[in-house]
């Protein structure tokens, strides 16, 4: 009985213990206490613990935390970067729909919230002894909770990759069919150029395992977004039409403006790498991560705000979806902005990818920086062929309408729910009883209601629109 029970005992002992420094409070990188008894730990994995480490995708002796490198313009350049991503292009579409004045309104203000719910999800991690949203989800909402929201970031992520290779694919190809007019190669249609450039470039940066890692990727995504503003903005010879449009000042319609709630939000939203962002940040640095925040979304507005103008001035009412499909493709000027555009997602990618991946493992409650080196490259070849294989699927003359429906939805329904939606409920129940953080309680009363509305009533009008656009006779793009 003796050597049956006592290893056993011992074994579990460890785990009880390592589980409490990883579910607890983020290791040593973390200023926070650890839980104090064993049945709070167990509360926070449910049982999932003794599974994870006696399975195959648990290495124990890979480190469990992101290495804590990061200074504040670093967290500021990534954080700003994980906003813009494609939905930088649709914003001069959604000036046309809701007007200059309400665009601004509705951009700052999202950005806003976006930030109060961060630092919010902070606080309530302080309170709860929890740096981790993931375990946060649980620990104030219970287990099914939280393997609901992490999937549901992967599924906002994968659509969000979905998004890319579209415009990768898109842009990518018109581009090679003007390099290459007279070739008729495979790599210049729009599936081609897609599975071929994704996987050259983007499937190597997908190898790295932590958000924090790709500080030098995000900067040179930031470049290309750059130069692709730049572009925009001195592209009036481009545009066969000639000469610049007036701003339109207000909304064209209601509904317009309710359904382009979902791609704001979209563009805006970055709440589930506040934990991730906040532990690749030097520890003597975290002070004056509530600022870095803060810059990061003015940066990222910035950038959605000035793309909006430039381009809705450039093609007026009319602009796509996606704006760099506005340019005349027979240009040959328009290559130079394909090429800035196609070289900012292909950097882009790898941050979307790598948070898709992060949250998958963790609805099975595993770390995928502990996997074992061979699972974890066979893990990420197959979940970088999803978005590719999806879009791949899609035909050409559909193209534009899927970009704005993937935009929207992504931004509506998962945004909706882990942006704001749940970030909304954990405040009110937390803050409701603390009479020094009622204003952070009417703060997260605010953001629970915008996600209600995005989740649920943007959502449903977005495929009804989709759906009436598809049985139209423009087609599915006509949306």
């Amino acid at each position: 009985r003796f050597e049956v029970y006592y290893p056993n005992h011992v074994f579990r002992l460890t785990l009880l213990v390592h589980r409490v420094q990883m579910y607890g409070s983020a290791g040593l990188s973390s200023s926070l206490p650890p839980p104090i008894n064993a049945a709070s730990a167990e509360a926070w994995d449910d049982g999932e613990g003794d599974s994870k480490e006696t399975s195959v995708l648990f290495d124990p002796d890979l480190p469990e935390l992101p290495k804590a490198e990061n200074g504040s313009m670093v967290t500021v350049l990534q954080v700003s970067n994980t906003m813009i991503g494609s939905g930088i292009f649709a914003f001069p579409s959604i000036l046309a729909k809701c007007g200059v004045l309400l665009t601004t309104v509705l951009t700052l203000g999202f950005g806003s919230i976006v930030v109060g719910s961060m630092l919010m999800l902070v606080t309530a991690g302080k309170q709860v002894g929890v740096m981790d949203f993931s375990l946060l989800v649980q620990k104030v909402l219970g287990h099914r909770a939280r393997q609901l929201s992490d999937f549901c970031i992967f599924a906002g992520c994968c659509g969000a990759l979905m998004s890319y290779v579209n415009v990768i694919g898109s842009l990518g190809s018109l581009f090679m069919g003007q390099c290459f007019p007279q070739q008729d190669l495979w790599i210049n249609t729009y599936t081609g150029f897609m599975i071929a450039f994704t996987i050259l470039f983007c499937l190597p940066f997908g190898m790295l395992r932590s958000y924090g890692e790709l500080a030098i990727i995000s900067g040179l995504s930031a470049f290309f977004i750059a130069c692709t503003l730049v572009f925009v903005a001195n592209s009036e010879a481009v545009h066969s039409g000639g000469g610049r449009y007036p701003l339109r000042l207000w909304p064209t319609n209601g509904q317009d403006v309710f359904g382009s709630l979902g791609g704001i939000a979209y563009a805006t939203s970055c709440q589930y790498v506040v934990f991730e962002s906040r532990q690749s940040m030097i520890k003597a640095k975290r002070p004056y991560f509530p600022a870095c925040l803060w810059a990061a979304t003015m940066l990222g507005c910035t950038y959605l705000l000035t793309m909006a103008t430039l381009g809705y001035t450039l093609f007026g009412p009319g602009v796509s979806s996606d704006v760099m499909l506005s340019f005349d493709q027979k240009n040959w000027k328009s290559l130079v902005g394909y090429f800035f555009v196609v070289m900012h997602l292909l950097f882009y990618i790898p941050n979307d990818f790598i948070i898709m991946r992060h949250y998958l493992f963790k609805v099975w409650g595993l770390n995928v920086r502990q996997m074992p080196t061979f699972q974890y490259v066979t893990a990420t070849v197959l979940l970088f062929a999803i978005p590719v294989t999806i879009m791949a699927s899609i035909p050409k003359e559909d193209v534009a309408g899927s970009f704005a429906l993937l935009l929207n939805l992504t931004g509506s329904l998962p945004s909706g729910l882990n942006g704001f939606l749940i970030p909304g409920v954990i405040g009110c129940i937390l803050f409701s009883d603390d009479e020094n953080l009622r204003k952070m309680y009417y703060f997260a009363l605010l953001t629970a209601a915008i996600g209600v509305i995005l989740t649920f009533l943007v959502s449903g009008l977005e495929v009804v629109q989709f759906i009436e656009a598809c049985q139209s006779p423009g087609g599915c793009s006509s949306y």
